[in-house]
């Protein structure tokens, strides 16, 4: 079991279980398996699993823990499992990582048992290879980040409360994962997805349906749009996040947790928040983001007969609220809703 192509190949021939289920392949005589769940995407579940696992906080990978599972083991019987460690890729990663994750681990430790210490220390050493091989970030790439950071730091400029700070930072992206909606704040039940465009047409690509539509907890949903300029004046996503840093608030203790709440949203965002050469600014200083309620957002026809589509919108003639109704919604996320302070 030394080839990557082998274990891609054992994990195509598995079949699709029915949802909340998993197909199970083991390894060799390992306490590693192969998984696949209902949506089709690739997992390794490791069992017999007694050491602490050090959680990297990986985008596109998500670990859980469960004291026993059953499972059908290569289709056979059901059999129970113990302290097991559930590797999960989200369907967006290329099963290739996965199968490289695998290599890694069964090349660089000898034996059947394999710990948790040893999986972490495989995928430290498979995403460093991987970023090697990682080209840098696009333009467009980077001008989504900074139209990101960019509200990220309107928001926390109208917030004079540590507790509140944390809450808009914890409502960017996911903990460890990317959100389809850039921007939750459930606690006043409001949701942002973000867009930029440097050409000053509002042509804004859309994802999906599930971007324009209030994730849980969220009753309402805008797409904020921002129109920026190359401005060797302007900032960079780097100069950004110094920005950002200048409106904590707080003792110096709770300045540095915002400070570490801040460090791992921006890990999940990508390496584009860190980019220090493309300089941004605004097209217009008094306009600074738009907020388009998410049902003004042009949109297909489409009768239902197909999913995942993905369109690019047209904001010329869309409604979108005026300075009274965008100060309303920013003061409602920076108030913290009906939070206590």
């Amino acid at each position: 079991m030394n080839s990557d192509l082998h274990f891609l190949n054992l994990w195509e021939k598995m079949t699709v279980p029915s949802e909340g289920s998993l197909s199970t392949r083991r390894v060799g005589d390992t306490n590693v398996l192969l998984c696949k769940d209902s949506e089709g995407t690739f997992g390794i579940v490791m069992h017999n699993v007694r050491d602490p696992f050090r959680n990297p906080r990986l985008t596109n990978l998500q670990f859980t823990t469960h004291p026993t599972m059953t499972l059908k083991l290569d289709g056979g019987s059901a059999e129970t499992v113990r302290d097991c460690l559930i590797l999960n890729s989200s369907n967006v990663l290329d099963p290739i990582m996965l199968s490289l994750v695998m290599e890694h681990l069964l090349e660089a430790n000898s034996g059947e048992e394999y710990t948790a210490e040893n999986l972490s220390k495989t995928i430290d050493e498979v995403m460093l290879l991987a970023r090697r091989d990682s080209p840098p970030p696009s333009r467009e790439e980077i001008v989504g980040a900074w139209g990101e950071l960019y509200l990220l730091m309107c928001l926390l400029r109208e917030c004079n409360n540590h507790q509140r700070q944390l809450s808009i930072i914890d409502g960017w992206e996911g903990e460890g994962h990317r959100e389809k909606v850039d921007f939750r704040f459930p606690f006043c039940k409001l949701s942002i997805e973000v867009k930029t465009c440097s050409d000053g047409l509002r042509f804004h690509h859309i994802g999906g349906i599930d971007q324009l539509t209030p994730p849980t907890g969220c009753e309402v949903g805008y797409l904020a749009s921002l129109s920026v300029n190359d401005d060797e004046y302007g900032k960079t996503c780097f100069g950004l996040l110094s920005s950002i840093r200048g409106t904590f608030v707080g003792s110096t203790e709770e300045k540095q947790l915002t400070q570490i709440a801040l460090n791992r949203r921006v890990e999940t965002r990508g390496i584009e928040c860190q980019d220090d050469v493309l300089f941004l600014w605004l097209e217009d200083d008094s306009d600074e983001f738009r907020l388009y309620p998410f049902d003004s957002v042009p949109r297909p026809n489409w009768d239902g007969t197909v999913d995942d589509v993905e369109w690019s919108a047209d904001l010329a003639t869309a409604a979108y609220l005026d300075d009274a109704g965008r100060e309303e919604a920013t003061q409602a996320i920076a108030s913290g809703g009906d939070q206590q302070d």
